[in-house]
Parts: structure tokens; sequence; C-alpha cells
């Protein structure tokens, strides 16, 4: 955070001066990117497209831009402009798969993915993409296989462990999918759903100090998911742990912020004191 504002401070004082360049521009882009301002880096990377109209570079970051904001016909023109001018570049086809998807045009995304693959059989996203259309199309097995040579060529995502995780989950290979939900967890230690399904597998694999600790770590991580505290409580109240039940609802309820996610909490504390 620091490195960001002192970048701007650079930026801003760069922006001064009489001779701003293209990359002055592109440089504030990158920034307002960071910060997830998208409106405000596409404003950013047309001024410097103004100055170096020929950047394919600009217009890749342009077209992602627009897409982050789920401009996706917009994108898609751009991505269009950059492929009649070089039908190689592998980022374009990524992008365009990336906005099939999203469109739920699973045919269209094939094909553009299997392009990019095609150009770099070494590209982990394409591997990846592929195997999230398949799995969007019911083809766990084949989504498996896309998501393995997506980690085999680049094993530090998390979200490749998760993948295979899922389709794992799919399959009730609980086992197999806990392995990989543990892993992805280790390595994004702040996602709570690696957790929460960490923890369902162990239920399903038996496993119930285990699946308390995984639950325990969710909470921690994200404490104003209803559906996820709900759940929580419900095990413990189901393993006869009461007191523990109705502590997580109760030290929940000040992270809570809609009327109905509190009344759910209530009632079920109501509930699980009347039995208890």
């Amino acid at each position: 955070k620091n490195e960001l504002i002192q970048a701007d401070k650079y930026l801003t004082e760069l922006l001064k001066t009489r001779d701003v360049s293209d990359l002055t521009y592109y440089a504030r882009a990158l920034y307002y990117s960071k910060l997830n301002l998208w409106s405000k880096a596409v404003i950013e990377i047309q001024k410097a497209l103004q100055l170096k109209p020929e950047s394919i570079l600009y217009k890749e970051e342009l077209a992602n831009y627009y897409y982050n904001l789920q401009e996706f016909e917009k994108s898609g023109e751009i991505c269009n402009k950059i492929l009649s001018d070089n039908d190689k570049y592998i980022d374009a086809y990524i992008l365009k798969t990336k906005i099939y998807i999203n469109k739920k045009d699973y045919e269209n995304a094939l094909t553009n993915v299997n392009k990019a693959i095609k150009l770099n059989e070494s590209s982990a996203e394409a591997y990846y993409l592929k195997g999230q259309i398949l799995y969007l199309q019911e083809n766990i097995q084949d989504a498996l296989i896309n998501y393995k040579i997506a980690v085999s060529i680049n094993p530090k995502p998390d979200k490749h462990y998760a993948a295979i995780a899922d389709c794992y989950y799919k399959s009730e290979n609980y086992k197999e999918a806990y392995e990989y939900y543990k892993e992805a967890a280790s390595i994004n230690i702040t996602n709570a759903q690696y957790r929460y399904y960490a923890a369902k597998c162990s239920i399903k694999n038996g496993n119930e100090q285990d699946a308390i600790a995984n639950f325990s770590i969710m909470k921690r991580l994200n404490p104003a998911n209803l559906y996820y505290i709900l759940e929580y409580a419900q095990y413990m109240y189901k393993l006869g742990q009461t007191k523990s039940a109705i502590n997580i609802l109760e030290s929940s309820k000040k992270y809570l912020t809609q009327k109905q996610d509190k009344d759910a909490v209530k009632k079920l504390l109501i509930e699980f004191k009347k039995n208890s």
C-alpha cells in the first residue's frame, strides 16, 4: 500500500512536466488497475494509446480493463482487432475464452482456448480455462485431466489445486478432494471457502476433529458469512456440543449487518437454547 502511495506521488509529478510520454499514462493505468479502479484505468490507457496507437500491449490492457468492467462486447472487439494484426497473439485468445465463459457460450470458449493451447502447449492458464469449460459442461473427468496439466506446468496458483479439489468433490472422492483443498488453503491462507470445503470433506471422511479445526479457521477468516456460520453451528450441535454451537452463533452476531441474517441466527439460538 505504501509503495502504491509513493508511486502515485511520482506519477503526479511526472504529469506536471511538459514532456509526458505514453509510459507515464501506462504506469498510471497500472496504478489504477492495482486498486481495481477499472474506469480510471481505461481513461489512462486510452491516453497512452493516443500517443502510441500501434501498441498491442496497450490494446491488451484496455481489453482487460473492459473485461473487468464486464463490458464484454468492447473487450471482445479489441481482442479481434489485436488478432487481425497478429493471429498468434495468445493472450487475446485467452481473454476471448474468458469472455465466452462469462457468456456461457462454451463451444466458442473451447474453440478459442484450443487455439491458445495450439500456440503454446506450456500455457497453464489455457489448460486451466479448458478445465473450467469442461467442468461447466459436466465433463468432470476431462476437466480433471486439464486441471492437472495446469498444475504440472505452474504449481503456484491456489486456484489450480482448488479446481482439482472441486472435481474430486463433485465425483464424491472426498479423501482426494480434502488433500487438494488443504493444499490450496496452504497457498492462500486467507481463503475461507477452501477451509469450508475441507471441513465438508472431513465430515464425509468421518474426521470430526479435522472438520472442527477447518470450520474454526473458516469462521475466523470470514465471520460475516451467514451460510458458513449456520453450518458450523449446526454441525457442533449435531455432535452434542450445544454450548459451542451457541457460542459460535453469539460471537457471530456483531459481524452481521443484514436484518434477515441476524434474525436467522436469533431463530437458531432460540432453538438450541430451548433444546439444551
